[in-house]
């Protein structure tokens, strides 16, 4: 693997803990909710499905959302950000078929 596909690896786990960070110092059934369905779309633990220059774009993405998703103020906030990088997951999940 790459070093870019290890940084875009590294970045989604870095993301993930901000999610479950979130969650478990937020009390509310809608977080925990929000947090469960995040969890049903795919661990990246491998990019290397994609080209270079693919992998760099989503981290490039990944980065430039990178204050927003270190400063997530309201649970409405939480859900928008996990439907966004679950469905990024998605997409990278579907490269792999």
């Amino acid at each position: 693997m790459s070093h870019i596909h290890k940084q875009l690896v590294e970045e989604f786990s870095r993301i993930d803990k901000i999610f479950e960070t979130y969650a478990n110092t937020h009390r509310g059934k809608k977080v925990k909710s929000v947090y469960e369905n995040y969890r049903h779309y795919p661990e990246i633990t491998d990019s290397s499905v994609l080209s270079s220059e693919e992998a760099k774009g989503y981290l490039t993405y990944l980065r430039e959302h990178q204050a927003l998703l270190d400063d997530i103020r309201d649970a409405q906030e939480f859900e928008i950000f996990t439907l966004i990088i679950g469905e990024t997951k998605m997409d990278i999940g579907a490269d792999k078929q």
